[in-house]
């Protein structure tokens, strides 16, 4: 091949509140919420060595796990770009389940349980339940640039609306044009940060919950 693929991906708050430029970003995130941010509480911990103590060799030291705060439950998304891709909607949910899954404090399924299921579990483990829907927007060729953009909707589990999300994305090949055989990875790479942007400006919103 004649050159690389690059994906990019930006976003912004909506309602008059920008958020920050993230890197390797083309995205618009939008999103729109209630209530007031809960105090992060900080801890401090190491240990403390003396000065007789011999060095003893580097280890690796896992960070525990986040707290479970939050269900996300990943309902329905459909497909409203014309692209004519008939996995899209398939390959739009396990993207987002996987960018779901990198939050801290977030807990992704890939379906919605039933309504007095649902309320039941959340009440059962004191955590905070919400479901994403949406759809894919726009998936479109232009020269050496795939163009991908989604729109989601959060909503609790009584299914009102929490948070309208929006991201775009691009994946452009560095030099010449793509060819056929290139665009499936590349619109996968293009909706891959979109789906990012959704993602970064729902973690923008549950970090006010």
């Amino acid at each position: 091949m004649n050159g690389e693929m690059r994906s990019t991906r930006r976003h912004s708050g909506a309602l008059g509140r920008t958020s920050r430029l993230l890197a390797v970003a083309a995205p618009l995130v939008g999103f729109l919420h209630f209530g007031p941010a809960d105090p992060v509480p900080v801890h401090e911990s190491g240990p403390r060595s003396s000065p007789d103590a011999r060095p003893e060799p580097s280890a690796v030291v896992e960070t525990p796990a986040a707290p479970v705060r939050f269900y996300v439950a990943v309902g329905p998304l459909g497909d409203s770009s014309g692209a004519g891709r008939e996995d899209l909607d398939e390959l739009a949910r396990r993207l987002l389940l996987d960018e779901l899954r990198r939050l801290p404090g977030v807990e992704a399924h890939a379906a919605v349980p039933a309504p007095d299921e649902f309320r039941a579990e959340l009440e059962r483990r004191h955590i905070e339940g919400l479901v994403l829907q949406g759809s894919v927007t726009e998936l479109a060729r232009r020269r050496r640039t795939i163009s991908a953009a989604i729109s989601v909707l959060v909503l609790d589990p009584e299914q009102t609306l929490r948070a309208l999300l929006r991201g775009n994305g691009d994946a452009t090949r560095t030099a010449g044009e793509l060819t056929e055989a290139e665009i499936p990875a590349a619109q996968t790479d293009a909706l891959r940060a979109a789906v990012r942007a959704a993602v970064s400006g729902l973690d923008d919103y549950l970090q006010t919950r």
